[in-house]
């Protein structure tokens, strides 16, 4: 390979390398994260460093919905919660912690979370997107991993409600498909 050649390939493997380091979905840096076991989930067989990265497993054969692609979110093994407070709230408001669907294997996290939690929102209602784990998480009772990370987040809701400025005793939950499944749990 000639000089020129490898001027050339170097920053395209430079610039590969920079997207394969980023995460495959992340929330607005104004809106606050949490991992919901801050010291390791679990009953886990390996530490969550060892387990595949998060991907959006979302292709091009992937029907769009209302005329854009949504992601996928697949290989989740780090639980997070994260709260979307809406811009008009007088008071402690209710709250709503949201489970996207996805089979089990994926997490719709934006058609089915971060869409939910805008239009919540709007209504004045505080809105907690959880981010659980999958795949292969559920349904309970073939594995109790996703309705634990459930019980969890809606604990840390209640456990930060006055912080957060949210009613505890008005917290509930939503869940689309598998995440409806994992809410009626």
């Amino acid at each position: 390979m000639g000089l020129r050649s490898s001027l050339l390939v170097l920053p395209m493997l430079w610039t590969v390398s920079l997207f394969a380091q980023q995460p495959a979905w992340q929330p607005a840096p104004d809106d606050i994260t949490l991992p919901i076991w801050p010291n390791g989930v679990p009953g886990a067989a390996a530490p969550a460093a060892n387990a595949p990265a998060e991907v959006d497993t979302t292709t091009a054969k992937d029907d769009l919905i209302a005329g854009k692609p949504l992601i996928r979110l697949g290989n989740v093994s780090t639980p997070t919660i994260t709260l979307y407070k809406p811009v008009k709230a007088k008071g402690a408001t209710p709250a709503i912690v949201v489970f996207p669907g996805g089979g089990y294997r994926i997490l719709a996290i934006d058609l089915e979370g971060t869409e939910v939690c805008d239009w919540l929102n709007s209504a004045g209602i505080t809105c907690v997107l959880l981010k659980y784990r999958v795949p292969d998480s559920g349904p309970y009772p073939k594995s109790a991993a996703a309705l634990q990370d459930g019980q969890r987040a809606v604990g840390m809701v209640r456990q930060k409600a006055a912080e957060w400025g949210i009613d505890p005793k008005r917290v509930g939950v939503l869940g689309f498909s598998a995440g409806g499944h994992l809410a009626a749990a």
